[in-house]
């Protein structure tokens, strides 16, 4: 294993499946409220469903019932994430470990209502969940030329081109991987 018993236990994800809530904005519709970014609220999902967890979103109402122009402009930025991503969502379980990168070095503070605290996620940041042998690794942003996956144990970074139609990171692998079937299954696997 890559990584040692220390490291390893502060990646790791909760056992059991947990949720929690979050709104894009105000928990009550007021205007001139600044929204969470797609990305933002992107960052969040894959973060927390890595860790074996559910998101709740609220998007505020106004009183006519309908979403406003910006909540529209944030939820058409998840559907169009969620298009092309939600395979690796969807009915999918947490992998050994939950991520690597930058933010899985970070401290976490706990207790209510820190998540408009935390930074970004970057390229350097890789989020893992697992579906049947199939393993799904995000990169929570364009790397550029390269994306580095430690996890994987690939020799050499693999090369990453960006599709043009549906924008996804596409990564080919330059070097045979040198893990098992084994190591892509968790004990929760189904």
């Amino acid at each position: 294993m890559p990584f040692g018993p220390r490291a390893r236990r502060c990646r790791r994800h909760r056992l059991n499946p947990w949720q929690t809530d979050t709104c894009i904005g105000g928990w009550h519709y007021k205007r001139g409220v600044k929204y969470k970014t797609p990305k933002k609220v992107i960052d969040l999902l894959t973060d927390i469903v890595s860790k074996n967890g559910n998101l709740l979103l609220n998007f505020p109402l106004p009183n006519s019932g309908e979403l406003d122009y910006e909540e529209m402009e944030t939820l058409e930025g998840i559907t169009a994430w969620m298009r092309i991503n939600g395979e690796g969502i969807y009915s999918t379980r947490p992998w050994k470990i939950y991520g690597e990168g930058p933010s899985t070095k970070v401290k976490i503070v706990t207790g209510n209502f820190n998540e408009d605290n935390r930074n970004d996620l970057t390229a350097e940041d890789i989020r893992f969940t697992v579906k049947g042998s199939t393993l799904y690794a995000f990169v929570m942003g364009w790397p550029g030329k390269e994306a580095a996956v430690q996890a994987l144990g690939l020799r050499e970074p693999a090369a990453a081109r960006q599709d043009s139609q549906s924008g996804i990171a596409r990564i080919q692998q330059r070097s045979q991987l040198e893990t098992d079937r084994r190591s892509f299954e968790g004990p929760d696997a189904r």
